[in-house]
């Protein structure tokens, strides 16, 4: 046998696994939701994730929702006092991300579901998302805001 047939002979091998596993993939029923695969084969795409929750797992995740908590209340608060300048009020709807994902750890240290450890991960996502966005528009203001301030000094100089 020549290398050319085997390299033939190799083609072929792999073109006819993978069309058994596109069969194996069609033939698998249905996702119930967007979060879940129901396909679980030797390459799925969603990696299943066991959680176990020993003592020092559940005393640190204790630790994050406090934490959590805690910069949600000061970050409210924060909210509260600039909201004068306008730039508070989004900042209370995403203290309120960040108070959300305090509250879905402590659901997870109860229940033990899993669902609830990806609702943490959603919620935290949208604040961390939502907290980037505001830092961003945050220092443009303040930017803004020093030279327009060096301008009316510059022109109260000249006066």
């Amino acid at each position: 046998m020549s290398f050319e047939d085997d390299v033939r002979k190799k083609l072929n091998d792999d073109e006819k696994e993978e069309k058994k596993e596109l069969l194996e993939f069609e033939n698998t029923p249905a996702p119930l939701n967007q979060y879940e695969s129901s396909y679980q084969g030797k390459d799925s795409s969603v990696p299943e994730v066991k959680l176990k929750l020993d003592e020092m797992m559940k005393k640190e995740l204790k630790m994050i929702s406090l934490f959590n908590k805690i910069i949600g209340v000061l970050m409210m608060i924060q909210g509260v006092l600039t909201a004068i300048y306008i730039i508070g009020i989004p900042l209370i709807f995403i203290a309120l991300k960040l108070f959300n994902a305090s509250k879905a750890i402590e659901r997870l240290l109860y229940s033990n579901d899993e669902n609830d450890l990806r609702e943490y991960f959603i919620a935290k996502g949208k604040f961390s998302k939502y907290s980037l966005i505001y830092l961003a528009v945050y220092l443009v203001i303040t930017v803004l805001a020093f030279f327009v301030f060096i301008v009316i000094l510059a022109i109260a100089a000249n006066s």
